[in-house]
């Protein structure tokens, strides 16, 4: 397997993804694995800068994965790249109720009382997300507001076409198979599911407009994601079609007996 740089988007099954790689590659193959994070500050993913001297120095790994923008992926030269996409909206909410997890204030709250109040939690880590991730340049992803602008949602869809991989959270059984069908891979067989919260968001229509109207760019984003992933998941089948007609014309069969 070639090496990899796994751009881990908060809520799009991220962690689940890291912890299948790490059972199906090994701990000491994926950096940071579980026991790598305990050591950074926080716990959690080190800034970009320091994560670009680390992945120089660090023990031998074929996976490197973290919340941090594609533009890293120019630092990281022979590795290919992959990601995972979810539903704006449905990303939102997964969000929004994973703060109200960590933050007792507001759990009696609704999502637009807590919009409103939460000002830089909004800006840096809901408003047009994904798109951030796919079009900023080099930083930290959590760091700075995501954007508003056209041009960011044309330097992310430009660059999510650059992907290797590019998978969709909304699809993610199918999404692992074309991944193993790629990287060679078993996630597939080992689909756990980490770091979901156990809760029943109701969402009104009101509360869905309310939330959309902060995620315009995602929103174009994702429908753009949907479709290459329609697009390469046929050229995928396509090929799997293809190889099993050789392999099934070299035994003799279904095609013909030699």
């Amino acid at each position: 397997m070639q090496k990899l740089f796994f751009i881990h988007i908060m809520k799009t099954a991220g962690t689940s993804i890291r912890g299948m790689l790490t059972a199906d590659l090994g701990a000491k193959a994926v950096f940071p694995n579980d026991s790598d994070l305990k050591t950074f500050p926080n716990g959690w993913y080190p800034p970009t800068t320091e994560m670009i001297r680390l992945c120089a120095e660090t023990r031998p790994h074929k996976v490197v994965c973290g919340h941090y923008p594609f533009s890293l992926s120019e630092q990281l030269p022979n590795y290919k790249t992959a990601t995972f996409l979810r539903e704006p909206i449905a990303r939102a909410i997964s969000l929004i109720e994973h703060r109200k997890r960590c933050a007792p204030r507001l759990r009696n709250l609704t999502y637009e009382q807590i919009i409103n109040r939460e000002k830089e939690f909004v800006s840096k880590q809901l408003l047009n997300y994904q798109t951030k991730v796919m079009s900023m340049t080099l930083g930290d992803v959590n760091a700075v507001a995501g954007p508003i602008v056209e041009s960011a949602l044309t330097e992310a869809a430009k660059n999510m076409q650059r992907l290797d991989f590019l998978g969709i959270t909304d699809q993610f059984q199918q999404s692992c198979a074309i991944f193993d069908h790629q990287f060679g891979t078993q996630l597939s067989q080992r689909i756990s599911r980490q770091n979901v919260g156990n809760y029943r968001a109701e969402c009104s229509q009101k509360d869905r407009d309310f939330i959309a109207s902060f995620l315009n760019l995602d929103i174009a984003l994702y429908a753009l994601a949907k479709e290459q992933f329609a697009q390469r998941n046929e050229i995928d089948r396509t090929s799997i079609a293809q190889k099993l007609r050789g392999l099934f014309n070299r035994r003799g069969t279904f095609f013909g007996r030699r």
